[in-house]
């Protein structure tokens, strides 16, 4: 599971980070982020 973040650029639109992090005793492993334009996209 990850986490989507809504963040208004200075144009007044907003885009959509999704993060995932996943971790392995205690140490992150893997850090995914990528940036969209609309919640949908990040959701998928």
């Amino acid at each position: 599971m990850g986490t989507i973040t809504e963040r208004l650029k200075t144009n007044s639109k907003s885009s959509f980070t999704a993060q995932i992090r996943k971790k392995k005793n205690g140490k992150v492993i893997l850090n995914l982020v990528e940036t969209f334009t609309s919640k949908q996209a990040a959701e998928n």
